[in-house]
């Protein structure tokens, strides 16, 4: 019992000296906050802190001018941050909008060229893949002559075109050692011959004699005319062993037959442009009955492409009057290309440059025509082949402008900023006098740049 009320006494006095403590403690708490109040009042009147003063005021008016110029420094960089982040919004929209139209375009080109394919098939009657036939064609066949002939990949073949039969135009495909015989007249008066070895096609008169045949690619074809004044205009490149049979002319001693002869170098120099891919013109050769005998001579196209010689643009030579309509040509078809950029058509734009390239000799001109490709590429989202141009621009000629701007163009599209800044610096020292356009595309691709940057150290 009495170990029991020891303990209560005990209890009792601890509690009583703990609020005494609490009681302390915050008694001293008061007391340093009014020391730190003291302390302050005192510095505000050594400072002369007295707010009716001028000296007060011209620090706070000092003080708010400071703290709105930085308000405003920061609204500046928000606004140019939301502007840039738009651009490059705009930037990207534009670029998927481009490869979205690229899409559509290509598919509805496809889908033109198959319609116009098939329109084109539907109006021929075809012959392809016989072999040792021998076949009259009449009218019936023809569709009572609403139709073209096509012949295709048919070999040792014998067919005759009779004369109730006028296909609208002929065309002989991939034929090996066959012969036709055509009694009948073509409408049109063409045919066309490609890709054919060791074949004889036969004119019976000169109604059905064709006034205009093309022959491309062709080994050992022979043409048979009832007289010289009846082969018409015979076009051929790429072809050996083209020859010419008179029938109405003594057989025997051989004179009736003209073989077609195309200088060897020249024909050497043919091949070569046809197969080196890089936009070369074939060079192609006409063959015609001109002042009583037969004239092989050199084509040459102008502007408008009509085919000529020569002789005709009484040139005093070949060079003379080749190196005259290239130069049309080249001129011709870069306004072409500029006038279709203009309009948005700018598949057409690229294939008129194309052909300009084709005549341009000088590397400057070559540079100007890469970059303008380059920005018809840039237009339709293809962005490598746009890069591509642009990249084969500078390499002739590394002091273009706008070769190096759509160099950088190209870069800041496919995400490679600091390649694209060093392109676009680049052009802005070519560049002669103040370019706003390049100075802004710097500014974007450095923003790009350092934004892709900060995301990939936080990834």
């Amino acid at each position: 019992k009495n170990t029991s009320s020891s303990r209560i006494i005990i209890f009792h006095r601890r509690r009583k000296s703990g609020r005494r403590r609490r009681r302390r403690e915050k008694m001293g708490e008061e007391e340093g906050a009014a020391a730190v109040v003291a302390a302050a009042a005192a510095a505000a009147a050594n400072d002369d802190d007295d707010r009716s003063s001028a000296k007060y005021h011209d620090r706070w008016d000092a003080f708010t001018k400071e703290e709105v110029r930085k308000i405003e420094r920061e609204e500046e960089a928000l606004k140019k941050h939301m502007e840039r982040a738009t651009i490059s919004n705009e930037i990207d929209e534009k670029a998927r909008n481009a490869q979205n139209e690229k899409k559509r375009m290509l598919k509805e080109a496809k889908e033109r060229w198959k319609q116009s394919e098939d329109k084109e098939m539907s109006r021929r009657f075809v012959i392809e893949k016989e072999t040792e036939v021998t076949k009259a064609i009449r009218a019936e066949e023809l569709e009572h002559n609403s139709k073209s002939l096509h012949f295709r990949e048919v070999a040792k073949c014998r067919y005759e075109i009779k004369k109730c039969a006028k296909p609208i135009k002929l065309f002989i495909e991939s034929a090996k050692d066959t012969t036709i015989s055509c009694a009948g007249s073509v409408k049109t008066s063409t045919m066309e011959i490609w890709n054919c070895n060791n074949c004889e096609i036969t004119f019976e008169s000169g109604a059905a004699s064709t006034k205009t045949t093309q022959i491309d690619e062709c080994e050992n074809v022979t043409l048979l005319f009832p007289s010289r004044d009846t082969i018409g205009s015979i076009y051929h490149a790429t072809t050996t062993g083209l020859s010419l049979v008179f029938t109405d002319e003594n057989m025997l001693d051989g004179k009736n037959i003209h073989v077609v002869d195309v200088d060897g170098d020249e024909f050497k120099e043919e091949k070569n442009e046809k197969d080196d891919g890089g936009g070369s013109r074939v060079r192609q050769h006409v063959t015609r009955f001109v002042n009583g005998e037969i004239l092989t001579e050199r084509v040459i196209r102008g502007k408008d492409e009509f085919p000529t010689t020569a002789r005709e643009l009484n040139a005093n030579s070949v060079e003379e009057a080749e190196a005259k309509a290239k130069e049309e040509r080249r001129v011709a078809n870069k306004a072409k290309g500029n006038e279709a950029f203009k309009t948005g058509d700018y598949g057409s734009a690229i294939a008129h440059y194309e052909l300009s390239l084709q005549d341009t000799e000088l590397d400057a001109d070559k540079s100007i025509i890469h970059s303008n490709r380059a920005a018809c590429f840039l237009k339709l989202g293809r962005l490598e082949e746009a890069l591509k141009e642009a990249e084969r621009s500078v390499s002739l000629d590394e002091k273009n402008v706008k070769g190096n701007f759509r160099v950088g163009l190209a870069l800041h599209a496919l995400k490679r900023y600091g390649e694209a800044v060093r392109a676009l610096e680049k052009a802005q020292s070519c560049e002669r006098k103040q370019n706003k356009d390049i100075e802004n595309a710097i500014r974007m691709a450095e923003y790009m740049g350092r934004k892709q940057h900060g995301s990939d150290r936080a990834a």
